[in-house]
């Protein structure tokens, strides 16, 4: 196969349904595959002659038996030195089928729906309230059952990203007080969410840049307040009602207003009302040494 000579790792698109026969014979210098959940049947010979060939992934869900298709000549004739990678809950199939137990292992791939965190003290306190299974991960479908997070977070000076929060797509409000004076430095909030409580991130001194999803209509008092290291605040198309003292004590540089926001707008990374008659935020930390309130106001 002069094709991919000297090829030692491929992934096979997407797409692909087959592997026809004697596909990849005498890739002498092959030694990893990826085998994409499209395929449905590997034929005769596919890997005759790959005698580098050290670990398959295999994507496709479909049987064991019916994959290898039945093929008097074997795919994998080097199996015994070949370490196969199965989808998340079929190794027990594969080691049940006597041709893929021939392997030199087999290794089921992780689950796709567990959760990554980032920050390992955000993912000790998910697992400890919300893993279900007793697993000591959190998956998205644990994640997509919460509905409040509580005080869980409140004042905890341990964790900093919190970006999977956007799993939790059973969140409707972040609550009161839900993050205040915590360390945290980056969040990402679910578009399920259309409130902001009182006192949310009050006092997130390390908090960066935020963005408001369009779902998201109202924002509490103090919410934000004392978010020192928050330059940007990005506010998305459905708010409508920002509470007292949101942002005071705060060091905004400017804000940016969805155009298709119809309650708000940012002139020049000030915030107002999208009829420009009131001044809202003037950001603190502004960089100009003058400015003229518009003649709307």
């Amino acid at each position: 196969n002069t094709l991919i000579s000297g090829c030692k790792s491929t992934v096979i698109p997407a797409g692909i349904v087959k592997i026809a026969h004697w596909a990849f014979e005498l890739c002498s210098s092959l030694e990893t595959i990826t085998i994409p959940e499209s395929v449905t049947l590997i034929e005769a010979g596919a890997f005759y002659g790959c005698n580098s060939l050290s670990t398959v992934t295999i994507q496709s869900k479909t049987k064991p038996e019916e994959l290898r298709g039945g093929n008097l000549v074997d795919p994998f004739p080097t199996r015994a030195n070949i370490t196969l990678y199965v989808p998340f809950g079929y190794k027990s199939l594969y080691i049940a089928s006597d041709y893929w137990k021939a392997f030199k292992q087999i290794i089921e791939l992780e689950d796709p729906n567990i959760i990554s965190f980032a920050d390992s003290k955000v993912k000790e306190l998910c697992v400890a309230n919300w893993d279900t299974n007793g697993d000591g991960e959190l998956s998205e479908s644990e994640a997509a059952a919460v509905t409040t997070i509580g005080s869980v977070f409140k004042s905890q000076k341990d964790i900093t990203s919190f970006d999977e929060l956007v799993y939790f797509t059973g969140i409707t409000t972040i609550g009161y007080s839900a993050f205040s004076f915590s360390s945290l430095t980056s969040v990402t909030i679910p578009k399920s969410v259309v409130s902001i409580a009182d006192d949310a991130f009050d006092m997130c001194t390390s908090l960066q840049d935020i963005v408001i999803p369009d779902n998201v209509i109202s924002i509490g008092k103090n919410a934000f307040a004392g978010c020192t290291a928050m330059k940007k605040f990005t506010i998305g198309s459905g708010l409508t009602s920002i509470g007292q003292w949101t942002f005071r004590w705060t060091e905004l540089e400017r804000f940016d207003v969805s155009a298709s926001n119809t309650a708000f707008i940012s002139v020049d990374g000030i915030l107002f009302s999208k009829d420009i008659k009131e001044l809202i935020y003037y950001p603190s930390k502004r960089a100009a040494s003058s400015y003229t309130v518009p003649s709307t106001v």
